[in-house]
């Protein structure tokens, strides 16, 4: 089946770097993502959160372990699912964050292969109200360093 993508993009009023702190360290991610539990499972050879690096997150509906192929602070990063539960392959994730005036525009995009054929559209659509959850949660925890609120 054809690889499909999912993007969303969202200004911040916080600095590049301010975002990338929480974003390239994975244990912040149970404190503004919808993260159970997010640990690194296993260190990169050159950084431990750099590429290599294995991490572990998990929902209390999914569980991922993912590896990191992008590590370029404090711009990009992008990752593989390597073990997931999603009924997809080759599931990549990739952030950019670009500075713009006023602060940081957070690019994340997800593409993969579904596995199941049909299934593609609602994949689509539960992949992109999880991006555009993750992005406003990690541009609000930038920008006034407390969690965001639910009803956002």
């Amino acid at each position: 089946m054809a690889t499909r993508t999912v993007d969303v993009v969202r200004p911040c009023a916080a600095s590049r770097e301010a975002v990338w702190e929480l974003l390239a360290d994975v244990s912040t991610w149970t404190e503004w993502g919808l993260f159970d539990e997010a640990r690194l499972e296993t260190p990169g050879p050159d950084e431990p959160q750099g590429v290599g690096a294995r991490r572990l997150l998990r929902t209390d509906r999914a569980r991922n372990l993912d590896e990191i192929f992008v590590h370029e602070p404090p711009h990009r990063l992008a990752w593989l699912v390597i073990k997931g539960s999603l009924p997809v392959r080759n599931l990549r994730s990739e952030v950019q964050l670009t500075e713009i005036p006023g602060g940081t525009e957070i690019w994340w995009r997800y593409s993969y292969e579904p596995r199941i054929f049909g299934t593609a559209w609602i994949l689509d659509r539960n992949l992109k109200l999880f991006l555009a959850d993750a992005t406003r949660r990690l541009a609000v925890r930038a920008e006034t360093g407390a969690p965001a609120a639910d009803d956002d």
